[in-house]
């Protein structure tokens, strides 16, 4: 390693961990092959588990060596379409979430090195996606743009048909407080337009909060599909949905980062060049950008750049930065009401990229967590 993880931390981490992160690699690819396929089960699986084989030896190695490593396989996937930076993050994190399980049930002393861990993946993904998508031309991104409908269309019930008597499943993808919940699924039966589901118990929570429910294109749908929630079992793990539509868009699927609404209100200012001073409240975050909430619209415009600043003391991080102040663009802008969302693409530096990532991952584990823990309120 040549990187500023190599220090008495990551030195003593690898001592004390090196069995579990040994003993668990199988597993790293396994699941990484798994999510990709998930995503598009046309996907070489073989190139699938080299990339997690490679992925995961040189998760602590230094930049450069990050930077260097082969990732065709997840530019070919990215010009696809398909959600890189998810699979990335869902990868790593279920190695965090198990490294936290194996510290609670097998070993309390290695608990102190769960946030160097955290910090570790974060670095990492900011490292290597950015190799990723350096090489791969994107379409511009709007964060806050609604699913767009296309039209209902009579025969997606009977495709369902087809993929029930092929044993096929769909997947789904809802939104949780800006944290992507995506499981698959598998059709249980199908009465004239309503069509009866057995999901996660975390899949069928996200579409009942969520009011809808997302279906992913697939060999089966060249689009995405919105369809109304019914009715939801929680005792036997099914959804009934109706009133499908095709979607002509599906902006969570365009995500650039992983984006999180924070657990505080934090107020934020926003200053241009052209307008007076804006006040709002952070809506949600993400390594490429922001949302805010405001009561008022001193003349800030659409493509307008603007300067973002709020304090960062619900970060609960160690560094020495107190107030994240950042470059950006308003990309959209959307009334409710009285009250104005500011939809901003950001400009981070390295540090603060750093601080944010670190921030979102967190802020993920607790979300999904948080999401898992309100089961129980409808199984009771």
């Amino acid at each position: 390693m040549d990187n500023s993880y190599e220090t008495s931390e990551s030195v003593a981490f690898f001592q004390d961990c090196s069995d579990f992160l040994e003993n668990f690699e199988p597993d790293f690819v396994r699941h990484f092959a798994l999510l990709c396929l998930g995503y598009e089960k046309s996907l070489d699986e073989i190139r699938a588990r080299e990339t997690a084989h490679l992925i995961y030896a040189n998760l602590f190695e230094g930049d450069q060596q990050i930077k260097d490593m082969e990732c065709g396989f997840l530019q070919d996937m990215f010009r696809n379409g398909i959600m890189v930076d998810a699979i990335l993050s869902r990868s790593l994190f279920f190695l965090a979430e198990n490294f936290f399980k194996h510290v609670k049930n097998a070993d309390k002393s290695l608990y102190q090195y769960s946030e160097f861990l955290i910090k570790t993946i974060s670095h990492f993904l900011v490292v290597f996606e950015s190799e990723i998508y350096k090489t791969v031309p994107s379409e511009p991104i709007i964060f806050s743009s609604e699913p767009q409908e296309a039209y209902l269309h009579n025969n997606i019930v009977d495709i369902f048909r087809t993929i029930k008597s092929q044993n096929q499943s769909v997947e789904f993808l809802n939104v949780y407080q800006g944290v992507s919940i995506s499981n698959d699924a598998q059709i249980v039966d199908i009465d004239d337009g309503e069509v009866v589901f057995r999901v996660s118990e975390v899949q069928g929570l996200a579409m009942k909060l969520e009011g809808k429910a997302y279906i992913m294109k697939n060999d089966y749908f060249q689009k995405h599909i919105k369809a109304d929630v019914v009715y939801n079992n929680f005792s036997n793990k099914t959804v009934v949905l109706n009133n499908f539509v095709y979607l002509l868009n599906m902006p969570t699927t365009q995500r650039e980062s992983m984006r999180v609404h924070p657990e505080v209100s934090a107020k934020v200012v926003m200053l241009s060049d052209k307008s007076k001073q804006t006040i709002g409240r952070l809506y949600d975050i993400s390594r490429h950008g922001l949302g805010v909430i405001s009561e008022s619209n001193n003349g800030i415009f659409l493509k307008e750049r603007v300067e973002v600043e709020f304090d960062i003391d619900f970060f609960a991080s160690n560094t020495s930065l107190k107030t994240m102040h950042l470059k950006g663009e308003v990309i959209n802008i959307i009334q409710y009401g009285t009250s104005y969302r500011y939809c901003m693409k950001i400009f981070p530096d390295d540090i603060q990229a750093r601080e944010i990532d670190i921030y979102t991952a967190r802020r993920e584990i607790e979300i999904v967590q948080g999401l898992k823990d309100k089961i129980q309120d409808y199984l009771s």
